[in-house]
């Protein structure tokens, strides 16, 4: 294997770990999943503990999407096919969101003190 290659698969190594190592962040945590699916938010409600949770949105559909709070609190910005994106919310309470090109899409979910 050439020198040059060994760099690139490092450097690709070391990019996933940054990327995935952070979303692990201890083993109490747990991420509160929601899929996109076509034209939903699947499930469109869930709840989780500030101390703990994380909440993610991935798209499954073929159509561009967006997880937007409906008070500014978050955006996922443009999320195609397989993209993922996270929130870890600061505060408790209950937090809304749509999607940008489809305001027919809406959800929410829960952060408890637990």
């Amino acid at each position: 294997m050439s020198k040059n290659r060994v760099i690139l698969v490092l450097l690709a190594v070391l990019l996933v770990l940054t990327v995935v190592l952070p979303v692990a962040a201890s083993p109490d945590s747990a991420i509160k999943k929601t899929r996109i699916e076509d034209f939903a938010f699947v499930p469109n409600r869930t709840q989780g503990c500030l101390s703990s949770d994380q909440f993610g949105w991935k798209n499954f559909g073929p159509s561009p999407h967006t997880v937007t709070s409906d008070t500014g609190a978050f955006d996922s910005g443009t999320m195609n096919v397989n993209d993922l994106f996270l929130f870890t919310p600061t505060t408790t309470g209950i937090f809304t969101y749509h999607c940008a090109f489809h305001p027919t899409m809406t959800g929410g979910f829960r952060v408890n003190n637990c």
